[in-house]
């Protein structure tokens, strides 16, 4: 499921980090960064997409592979539960493979009163890919619990190396 998921996210996700449209309306998202720097050795990101993006996601994914009622029917309701509060793409990039590799990220929700909604220990996945000096790896975090804009979301690096934690803003 993690898979697929990921396909229909990609379909919304705008080369431009910081920034997105809903597909069929004019509801922006933007995403400021307010702790955290990029230099170097390393690059962090963050970009949400609203529940009605990743459904919207899904429904184009759907049309294009001419999926069967059956299985969009099969598979919404899943999305749906999955996606309450909508997904964030992670983008990281590192000057070594190790240090881009996703199990050493935490991502958390907070919202605006800084409860938190979510914490998320990523999974091992390690990049294949490497843009200049930098390797690049990606993950994608679904929020299964409903939260309003303004909020927040850290992306915690556990090797730090001076920077441990980044912190953003997602407001419309």
């Amino acid at each position: 499921m993690k898979n697929l998921f990921c396909v229909i996210v990609a379909l919304t996700s705008c080369v431009n980090i910081g920034v997105s449209q809903v597909i069929k309306d004019t509801v922006y998202y933007k995403t400021t960064r307010l702790e955290g720097k990029d230099d170097d050795y390393r690059m962090t990101w963050v970009h949400y997409h609203s529940p009605q993006q990743v459904i919207a996601g899904f429904v184009k994914k759907a049309e294009d592979e001419m999926w069967t009622r059956e299985k969009k029917d099969q598979q919404m309701p899943i999305i749906r539960k999955m996606c309450l509060g909508g997904s964030l793409d992670i983008r990281i990039s590192r000057l070594s493979i190790g240090w881009a590799n996703t199990e050493n990220f935490t991502v958390i929700v907070q919202d605006s009163l800084s409860r938190e909604v979510l914490r998320k220990e990523l999974d091992s996945n390690i990049p294949e890919s490497k843009n200049g000096d930098l390797w690049q790896n990606f993950d994608v975090v679904n929020i299964s619990k409903r939260v309003s804009t303004p909020f927040f979301v850290y992306v915690i690096d556990e090797l730090g190396m001076g920077v441990p934690k980044y912190k953003f803003k997602i407001t419309k």
